[in-house]
């Protein structure tokens, strides 16, 4: 569980959040999944552009709550969407062979917090 959740980093975040940290990860969840499906929106309209912006929140919104792997993935997501747009190019295969590892990671990190919480 140690590549899918920081333990440090969790620790500071509920040191700050106190007692909303569960309240905050669960809207952490919630938009997260709004953010992977617009991030699947954008690979079906075949634009690296409106893959940009989830992507990016998706990583620093992840980071912050710990769950590193989540937030590794979206990182490269972003990095290769802001390369594609900048050059022009919307070529979607990287971008469908890194979806499904995202999707793992997510889930894996909702089972991962759901062990946190019990």
């Amino acid at each position: 569980m140690t590549d899918i959740l920081d333990m440090t980093a969790i620790a500071e975040a509920k040191a700050m959040m106190k007692a909303k940290f569960p309240t905050m990860v669960q809207y952490f969840l919630e938009d997260s999944e709004s953010y992977i499906a617009s991030i699947r929106e954008g690979i079906a309209a075949v634009s690296a552009e409106k893959i940009v912006s989830p992507a990016h929140t998706l990583k620093s919104s992840a980071r912050q709550m710990g769950a590193m792997r989540v937030s590794e993935i979206a990182k490269d997501m972003e990095a290769l969407a802001r390369e594609q747009s900048s050059a022009g190019n919307n070529d979607m295969q990287a971008f469908a062979a890194m979806l499904p590892k995202l999707e793992t990671a997510f889930a894996e990190t909702k089972e991962a917090f759901k062990q946190q919480a019990a």
